[in-house]
C-alpha cells in the first residue's frame, strides 16, 4: 500500500510534532524556528518509530515481514523551514523494505 499524504501528515508527522510541541491553527505552517536539538531528535525519532510501525498491507493482505522506513537526520531536518516540507519529504523519500 502506498502511503497519501494526507495518511504521513495524520498519523506520522502530526502525532511527531504534539510529541514535542503545540501548535494552533494547520500544522502545516508551524515553523521549526524555535526548535531545540532536544525537540529535534524527539520529532525525528518519532517519525521515524510511527512510520516503522504502520502495518505494510496490499489489497488488504498484510506483509508483517516488511515495514515503512524513511532516513532522517539532522541535515534533512535543516532543509525544513515548516511542517509542510517535512510532510513532502517524508510523503516523497519513505521506503518498504525487510523488516
Amino acid at each position: 500500500m502506498s502511503l497519501t499524504r494526507d495518511i504521513i501528515k495524520s498519523q506520522v508527522v502530526q502525532p511527531a510534532l504534539l510529541s514535542v510541541a503545540d501548535f494552533t491553527g494547520d500544522i502545516e505552517d508551524f515553523s521549526f524556528t524555535n526548535f531545540q536539538p532536544t525537540h529535534q531528535s524527539v520529532f525525528l525519532n518519532k517519525i521515524k518509530s510511527t512510520l516503522n510501525g504502520i502495518p505494510v498491507t496490499d489489497g488488504g493482505t498484510p506483509y508483517p515481514q516488511y515495514m515503512y522506513d524513511i532516513i532522517l537526520n539532522p541535515s534533512i531536518f535543516s532543509d525544513w523551514a515548516t511542517i509542510k516540507d517535512c510532510i513532502d519529504y517524508t510523503t516523497n523519500n519513505y521506503s518498504t523494505g525487510p523488516r
